[in-house]
This record gives C-alpha cells, sequence and structure tokens, in this order.
C-alpha cells in the first residue's frame, strides 16, 4: 500500500522493549521508516513505572539518532482487557505513556498512532481476543497505511 519493501523485526511475543534490541534497532541504517507498536508483550507483568522507563529509552533512542526518519509509534491496539475492564487502569495508562512519551520528546517526525483507532472493533479479533485476525491485520494495514501516507508524501 505505501510502496516499500520491508524489514519485520517483530519479536512474536519475546520483546519486552530491552534497551539492547532498542539499541540494536536504532543503529541500524537500513530503513526509511519505521512502524512501533509497544505494549502488549508486557502489560501482563510489567510494571508502569519500568515501561515508561523502556518506552523511553526506545522513542529517545530512535528519535535522536535518526532525525530525518518517520518513526511511527503504535500503543496497544484493541483487545480482550478493553472489552472485560481495564485492569485497574493500567491498560490506559499503558496507553497513556506510549502516546505521552511521543508527544514529549517533540521530534518532528515521530508520530503516535492510537492502537484503538487503526484496529476499533472487536470483531477483527481472532478467537483469543488478544490477536488480530486473518481480516483484523487487512484492517490495521488499511488504517494504517491511510495515516502514515500523510507523513510520507
Amino acid at each position: 500500500m505505501l510502496g516499500a519493501d520491508l524489514i519485520n523485526l517483530g519479536m512474536a511475543g519475546g520483546c519486552h522493549l530491552e534497551p539492547e534490541m532498542a539499541d540494536y534497532i536504532a543503529e541500524r541504517t537500513d530503513w526509511d521508516f519505521a512502524i512501533l507498536e509497544l505494549g502488549i508483550n508486557v502489560v501482563g507483568f510489567m510494571e508502569e513505572d519500568e515501561f515508561e522507563r523502556r518506552v523511553g529509552y526506545l522513542l529517545e533512542r530512535m528519535a535522536g539518532q535518526h532525525r530525518d526518519k518517520w518513526v511511527f509509534c503504535i500503543d496497544m491496539f484493541t483487545f480482550h482487557e478493553d472489552r472485560d475492564g481495564d485492569n485497574g487502569g493500567k491498560i490506559r495508562r499503558f496507553r497513556e505513556i506510549v502516546r505521552e512519551k511521543a508527544n514529549s520528546l517533540n521530534a518532528s517526525r515521530l508520530v503516535h498512532l492510537s492502537g484503538r483507532e487503526l484496529l476499533p472493533e472487536f470483531t477483527a479479533l481472532s478467537i483469543d481476543m488478544l490477536h488480530p485476525s486473518t481480516e483484523g491485520m487487512a484492517v490495521i494495514a488499511s488504517n494504517l497505511a491511510a495515516r502514515m501516507s500523510a507523513f510520507l508524501r
């Protein structure tokens, strides 16, 4: 949709915003823009202050080292906690942390995007109500490409 060749560094549930991974990604030079989706892998076990520290480190590294490249930062997509309750406000707070950290850096090419807006419907989730279904992935791709295209002109 964006006419780009992709490099997928997704960790399939195994990335916990480690500073070593942040350094590895930030030190790479073989990309024109980056998409980061943050929170879902760690919300079940990481405390808010640690999440905030790790998100801050990753975004500072990416935006600081690549001021000329677009970095799109997505908070958590819609998932079962949005239907079942907010885990004492933790889900809302994790999303706020991503948004606030992205906005506080005043980096002209760091863009926060709402995961709930990119995947707004529960019907686009698989049976576990956590992972997007095939249809959900198409919804995310379409919404994400539309949002990104405004910046990548």
